[in-house]
C-alpha cells in the first residue's frame, strides 16, 4: 500500500523562530556528551577488570573485598553505562527517523526494540541498529557477569618467599660439654670417654630420627616449611685408599676373612692436631672366579665449622637429606680431645664422637668358606654391627649363600654424615642456653600452603569481546545526532507535543524538555473518556488524557 502524508497547501513556510523561541541549530554542538561519557565509562571498566585480575593473580586470598566481587561491581557500572548510552541512542534514532519521515509503526518499533531484549527479538524480522544493539547489550549484561566470576577463583598452592630466621647454634661446643676423659686405669669405655647426659641425648635423638624442638619465639619459628643454611660445630675428613686382590677360594673355613670392617682410633698428628681416624676395609667387587678387590680407606677426622643445610618444619630443625653436603668453613683444635688427656679432664666434641663411632658405627663381617652337605663350595657371611649389612650389595645376579659374591659399598660418606649429624644435634642442645655469641640470623626460603587468587584471562577475553561488540553497536545508534536541531528525549510530554496532543496545543514554545515542563507541568490531567467531534458530525468518544473537566467519564473519583 502506498504511504500518504499530509502536506501544507501553501509554499509559504514560517521561519523557525516563529515556531520556537530558541533557534533550531544543527551540527556538532548537539554532541550527546552524556552518552559519550557513558561509553567512556564502559571502556574504562574493561582495563579496570584486567587490572583486578592481574593484581590478584597469585596474591594470598586476604583481600577484604574479593576480586570476583570487585569484578561484579565494575561490570555492573559498565553495564549500567552501556544501557544508558543505548537509551540515548534510541532517543536519537527515534527523532532522526521522525525528522527524515517515517511511519508511526516504525517509530513505535524503534522505541519498542529499545525497551528489552524480548522486544528486540520480537522485532528481529525488521533488522535495525536499535534491535541489534539491544540484543548485544542484553547478552553482555547476562553473560559477562558469570564470565568475570569464573575469571577469578582461589586455589591452594605452596607459596614461597624469602624471609630471615634466627637460631642459637654455637660453632664450637663448650669445654666439657661432651663428657670427661677416661683412661685404662679404670673400666674400659668406648672412645675412652664418659659422656654427659646432654651429649648422649644428641646421639639418641640422631639414632631415633627424632628432631629437636626449636625455640618457640618470634624470629625463631617459620610459618610453613623453611630451608636455609647455618654455621655450626662439626667435623671434616680427608681420606686415602689402597686396594689389593684376595683369592676368596683360599679363605680359611675356621678363621674366615674380614669382608667388611670399620674401626676408630684417636691420635695426635705431627702438626699437634688431634685426629679421629676411621679405617674401613671391604670387598668392593668379586669376579666369577672368586677373585676379590679389597679396598682399605683411611679417613682422618678433624674438628671444624661447617655450613649445614636445614629444613624447619613442625617446629623443629632437621638436616636436609636431599641437600646434605656439609661445607667446611674453618678448622680448629682443642686440648680437650688429646688421646692421653688426664683422667676426668673435660672431653671435647671429637672425644664424644669417638664414643659414638665405637658404640654405633664399629662393624665387621666375616666371610667363611666351606662346603654344604652335598660337598659344594659355600660362603657364609657372619655380620656384626649394622653397617656391614647396610652396605652389602644384594643386587648380584646369583645367590651369595652358595658362592663368593659378597660385595660392599664404601661406608665413609655415611660415617662422616652421621658424625656431623650428631655434632649438629649437640650444637642445638648447647644453644638452648641462649648465649648471645651463639645467635645467628640467616636467610631461608619459606614455603607454606596458601590459598591464593588465580585468574583465568580467557574468561575475561570473552567478556571483553561481548562488551566491545555491544559498545560498537550502541555507538552506531548515536549516528546522525548532528541532524537534530535541539535537545530531545522520549519523554511522554515531548513525544506528545511532537504528535500534537490537544492538551499541549497552547503555550508550548519551549524547544527543550526542561522548558516544556516549566510551561505545562502544572496542568491538571486525568485519564478517562474524552468526547471529540467526529469527521461526519456528532461526537466520538475516546480514551485519553485530558483536563479533568473535559472527561465525560471518570474511572476513579
Amino acid at each position: 500500500m502506498e504511504k500518504t502524508y499530509l502536506v501544507p497547501t501553501t509554499t509559504e513556510y514560517p521561519p523557525v523562530e516563529a515556531v520556537h523561541q530558541y533557534t533550531w541549530r544543527t551540527g556538532f554542538r548537539r554532541i550527546p556528551w552524556s552518552a559519550i561519557f557513558a561509553l567512556v565509562i564502559v571502556l574504562i571498566c574493561i582495563p579496570i577488570s584486567a587490572i583486578i585480575l592481574i593484581a590478584s593473580n597469585g596474591h594470598p586470598a586476604d583481600w577484604k573485598i574479593q576480586p570476583s566481587v570487585l569484578l561484579g561491581l565494575v561490570h555492573g557500572i559498565g553495564n549500567a553505562a552501556l544501557v544508558f548510552a543505548l537509551w540515548k541512542g534510541v532517543d536519537i534514532t527515534w527523532w532522526r527517523a521522525a525528522l527524515h519521515g517515517t511511519t508511526l509503526e516504525q517509530l513505535n518499533r524503534i522505541w519498542f526494540s529499545g525497551t528489552s531484549v524480548r522486544s528486540a527479538l520480537w522485532s528481529i524480522r525488521h533488522v535495525s541498529r536499535i534491535g541489534i544493539a539491544s540484543v548485544l547489550c542484553t547478552m553482555a549484561g547476562i553473560a559477562v557477569s558469570p564470565l568475570l566470576q569464573r575469571a577469578s577463583h582461589t586455589v591452594l598452592i605452596n607459596a614461597a618467599k624469602d624471609v630471615e630466621m634466627q637460631i642459637y647454634l654455637p660453632q664450637q661446643l663448650p669445654s666439657g660439654f661432651a663428657g670427661v676423659a677416661w683412661n685404662s686405669d679404670h673400666p674400659s669405655l668406648p672412645g675412652n670417654t664418659l659422656l654427659t647426659p646432654q651429649f648422649l641425648l644428641a646421639i639418641q635423638l640422631y639414632w631415633q630420627g627424632t628432631p629437636i624442638l626449636a625455640r618457640q619465639e618470634d624470629g625463631f619459628v617459620c610459618d610453613g616449611t623453611c630451608r636455609g643454611t647455618v654455621k655450626g660445630a662439626g667435623v671434616s675428613q680427608s681420606c686415602s685408599s689402597t686396594t689389593k686382590t684376595v683369592d676368596m677360594t683360599q679363605i680359611d673355613a675356621t678363621t674366615g676373612f674380614p669382608g667388611f670392617t670399620t674401626s676408630f682410633s684417636r691420635f695426635l698428628g705431627t702438626d699437634g692436631v688431634t685426629n679421629l681416624q676411621v679405617t674401613a676395609s671391604y670387598i668392593s667387587s668379586v669376579d666369577t672366579s672368586c677373585s676379590a678387590t679389597y679396598v682399605t680407606e683411611v679417613c682422618d677426622i678433624r674438628l671444624g665449622v661447617n655450613t649445614y643445610p636445614l629444613i624447619y618444619a613442625n617446629n623443629s630443625y632437621i638436616l636436609d637429606s636431599l641437600e646434605f653436603s656439609e661445607t667446611l668453613v674453618s678448622t680448629y683444635t682443642t686440648t680437650d680431645d688429646l688421646p692421653d688427656a688426664p683422667f676426668e679432664s673435660p672431653a671435647g666434641l671429637l672425644s664424644g664422637l669417638h664414643w659414638f663411632a665405637d658404640t654405633y658405627l664399629a662393624s665387621n663381617s666375616t666371610i667363611v668358606h666351606g662346603t654344604d652337605p652335598s660337598g659344594n663350595d659355600m660362603y657364609i657371611e657372619i655380620p656384626s654391627g649394622y653397617l656391614s649389612s647396610n652396605h652389602l650389595n644384594l643386587t648380584n645376579e646369583f645367590s651369595a649363600t652358595v658362592n663368593c659374591q659378597f660385595e660392599y659399598s664404601s661406608p665413609t660418606v655415611q660415617i662422616n654424615d652421621a658424625l656431623n649429624a650428631v655434632a649438629f644435634n649437640a650444637a642445638q642442645i648447647a644453644g638452648m642456653k641462649g648465649n648471645a655469641a651463639d645467635l645467628q640470623t640467616f636467610p631461608v626460603l619459606q614455603t607454606s600452603p596458601t590459598i591464593v587468587y588465580h585468574s583465568q584471562y580467557s574468561f575475561l577475553a570473552i567478556g571483553v569481546v561481548l562488551m566491545l561488540l555491544a559498545l560498537v553497536a550502541v555507538t552506531f545508534t548515536l549516528y546522525g545526532f548532528w541532524q537534530i536541531g535541539h535537545d530531545t528525549s522520549l519523554s511522554p510530554l515531548e513525544t506528545a507535543r511532537a504528535l500534537h496532543a490537544p492538551i499541549l496545543a497552547d503555550g508550548t514554545n519551549s524547544s527543550d524538555l526542561k522548558g516544556l515542563v516549566k510551561e505545562v507541568g502544572s496542568k491538571d490531567v486525568k485519564y478517562g473518556v474524552l468526547a471529540a467531534s467526529g469527521s461526519h458530525g456528532g461526537e466520538v468518544y475516546k480514551l485519553g488524557i485530558g483536563h479533568p473537566h473535559m472527561l465525560v467519564r471518570h474511572f476513579t473519583k
